[in-house]
């Protein structure tokens, strides 16, 4: 009987450990964005998502965005029609009630997988493929939030043509370099179409920078109550099998 209890209890340590790991792994939207405008991909590209598979999409290259640092021997995707692995969901869509769909125009970061592509750092939803007219299509929650300072400066990043590059997602705003290469502070460009769980857009489809205050309370508390809930769960397993255990030992003993 100890041994099973303690079997159990290494189980349940072991389970609570990879849920923290997962809640709160480096793998953070802020990152992310970073790795776009440092140009850490293969491609970044506008498309349209032609079919949906099961492990795959087929999108409509519409617009290949210039990479900082991209190698200039390397062959265009501009204009092809390509299948994208590992797309299964929108960033900042984990806990909003919408997949990629037929139509979608999306905003894609590649790596090359020989004659496939997989998700570098992240696929983003955009109302538009043309990179001068586009604007980014977020659930509402993130409105006035830290992740919305990085979807904005992602936006000048892919509205600029990768020309402006030197972004840096502060608590307090979006700041670029000036002419003496110090921090300057970028006014929020409007580059975000706020949308509620119908998909339709919200009535303050843009906020303003004052409204920023660097919170990011909405995706941590979701982290947390997934951890939550994991733990819980598991409690209820574990204490299940022990009282089964249990039963089975009285039953035995008679």
């Amino acid at each position: 009987m100890k041994k099973i209890i303690s079997f159990i209890s290494a189980l349940f340590i072991v389970f609570a450990f990879l849920s923290f790991s997962v809640a709160f792994a480096d793998n953070t939207s802020k990152q992310k964005v970073e790795d776009i405008i440092a140009g850490k991909q293969d491609f970044l590209v506008l498309a349209n998502i032609i079919e949906k598979g099961t492990s795959s999409y087929e999108v409509q290259v519409i617009e290949e965005i210039n990479i900082k640092g991209k190698d200039e021997e390397k062959k265009s995707i501009e204009g092809d029609r390509i299948n994208v692995l590992g797309f299964k969901n929108y960033m900042y869509y984990d806990s909003f009630d919408y997949r990629p769909q037929k139509g979608d125009n999306v905003l894609l970061s590649l790596e090359s997988r020989g004659n496939m592509y997989g998700v570098k750092n992240g696929a983003y939803l955009v109302d538009s493929a043309s990179h001068e007219q586009l604007k980014f299509k977020v659930p509402d929650v993130y409105n006035g939030t830290q992740e919305a300072l990085e979807i904005n400066a992602l936006y000048i990043y892919v509205h600029s043509n990768g020309e402006i590059n030197n972004l840096t997602v502060k608590k307090n705003g979006i700041y670029g370099k000036d002419a003496n290469g110090e921090d300057m502070k970028i006014e929020a460009q409007g580059g975000i179409v706020f949308i509620d769980e119908y998909g339709d857009q919200t009535e303050n489809p843009t906020a303003p920078v004052e409204r920023y205050d660097g919170n990011s309370s909405y995706a941590n508390q979701s982290k947390w109550h997934i951890v939550l809930l994991i733990l819980v769960f598991g409690s209820l397993i574990g204490l299940g099998v022990v009282k089964m255990v249990r039963k089975f030992e009285k039953r035995y003993e008679e």
